[in-house]
């Protein structure tokens, strides 16, 4: 949101104080109106080709959070290097099919080092066995 104070001269003169707020979301398109009672609206609009996380309640929340540890310890596991330094660079989310490929063979996106954030790795991580949760994990560095 872009608001220009130009017409005061000490712009922490400004008052904003509210006693309620009203949330309207558009579900179509994404679109929420913020509302004070003091009658300032605001409409954030998402960006092109912004994609929403879409985790809708607690049992997705869960699968998301499993999903993703799981992946982070595959890739952990292949390079001990990395251990408590990945940061997926999206999270599984249904919006997403929990990054799995289209085969659902394996899942797959970019991670990056928390120590070096610029720098970004493509990742593989295969399903070997589902029953007894085995993982291979494959990565390598994104070159731009």
């Amino acid at each position: 949101m872009e608001f220009n104070f130009s017409e005061y001269e000490d712009a922490n003169d400004v008052e904003f104080t509210a006693n309620e707020v009203c949330f309207s979301i558009e579900e179509e398109s994404g679109e929420v109106q913020i509302t004070l009672d003091t009658g300032l609206a605001s409409i954030l609009k998402p960006m092109e080709g912004e994609v929403r996380a879409q985790i809708t309640n607690d049992h997705e929340m869960a699968a998301s959070s499993a999903i993703y540890q799981r992946i982070v310890s595959a890739i952990e596991e292949t390079n001990p290097d990395f251990v408590n330094n990945i940061a997926l660079c999206s999270p599984p989310t249904p919006g997403n099919s929990y990054l799995r490929s289209p085969d659902g063979e394996r899942f797959e996106g970019k991670f990056h080092l928390l120590t070096d954030p610029e720098r970004e790795y493509a990742f593989n991580v295969d399903i070997i066995d589902v029953q007894r949760d085995i993982l291979r994990a494959t990565y390598k560095p994104i070159y731009e």
